[in-house]
């Protein structure tokens, strides 16, 4: 067998950049591009590129538009003008004239979780529906990671199942992408939901959660992650809370909080949250103690 070619180094450059994130860099080019700007770019111009989007648009989205815009001048060898302290002095303005404070999402406890799968019907949707809400909170799964599973990832034995994710938000590679869910007790088992979600709806392959019609007819593609985050607004106002304070990132904040209020361990949580950052996973400990053994506790 002939040997294969050994691949470039701009082939693996480029694999390092996931797709998602080629696309923005060439929607961002073209926006700027249609805008008048050009490649090279001088801080100036950027500068009054900023300037005249800062009213219109997150100061996010205009610091991503900067990393496209640099990513550019640093692929052709240039150096980028989006370094230069003009640029980014002007950034620092927007963000602080502009900036809104991040709006706290409410994390989905365990109690308020198991209220939103008591509040669903019986119907097919209802079992899907109950399949996201314990899956979703015992895989601390992003509402993409949801959406994306497949059944192929899926695998179980006499312990529960292992879930493959394969390359998340917060690990490209996909190195590090597999969770364990263990069996639990009583009618609120995540593996025995997913299961039956499975059985009824006859899925052997493919996408897990998939959409289904009024008819009740099941689609052949994956649900979109927005529609997962509605959901679970939908089962929360359904269980009494307000909609308002949740969200698609409820039920994996969800389950890290409520790990730490029950003194799981702090690896053990960030091995299933797959955290990179102790900072962030800290944030929700934090809150699970708050009002542990709190200074004011004194009337």
């Amino acid at each position: 067998m002939k040997p294969k070619s050994p691949l470039s180094t701009e082939h693996y450059a480029a694999a390092a950049t996931a797709s998602n994130t080629k696309l923005a860099y060439q929607k961002d080019l073209v926006r700027f591009a249609a805008w008048g700007g050009v490649i090279p770019s001088s801080p100036a111009r950027l500068c009054d590129y900023l300037s005249q989007h800062a009213a219109t648009h997150k100061p996010t989205t205009l610091t991503r538009w900067l990393a496209s815009i640099s990513q550019a001048h640093l692929t052709l060898g240039l150096e980028s003008p989006c370094r230069s302290i003009e640029v980014r002095r002007t950034l620092r303005g927007i963000k602080r004239e502009h900036e809104a404070k991040p709006r706290r999402v409410s994390p989905a406890l365990r109690d308020e979780v198991l209220a939103m799968v008591k509040s669903l019907s019986g119907n097919l949707a209802g079992v899907r529906n109950k399949a996201i809400l314990l899956i979703g909170f015992a895989g601390a799964l992003r509402r993409s990671e949801i959406a994306n599973l497949r059944v192929e990832a899926i695998t179980f034995d006499v312990r529960g199942m292992i879930l493959a994710l394969g390359k998340t938000k917060t690990d490209q590679s996909g190195e590090h992408d597999e969770i364990a869910i263990p069996l639990a007790k009583g009618s609120t088992c995540p593996v025995k939901a997913l299961k039956d979600w499975l059985r009824q709806a006859n899925i052997q392959s493919g996408p897990v959660f998939r959409a289904i019609s009024k008819g009740g007819k099941i689609s052949d593609r994956a649900m979109n992650p927005h529609s997962i985050a509605q959901l679970i607004k939908t089962f929360a106002l359904a269980a009494g809370m307000d909609p308002a304070d949740y969200s698609g990132h409820s039920l994996r904040a969800g389950l890290a909080t409520s790990s730490a209020k029950d003194g799981k361990p702090f690896h053990k949580i960030k091995a299933q949250t797959r955290h990179r950052s102790d900072v962030t996973l800290l944030k929700y400990i934090r809150d699970a103690e708050l009002f542990e053994d709190n200074a004011a506790d004194l009337l």
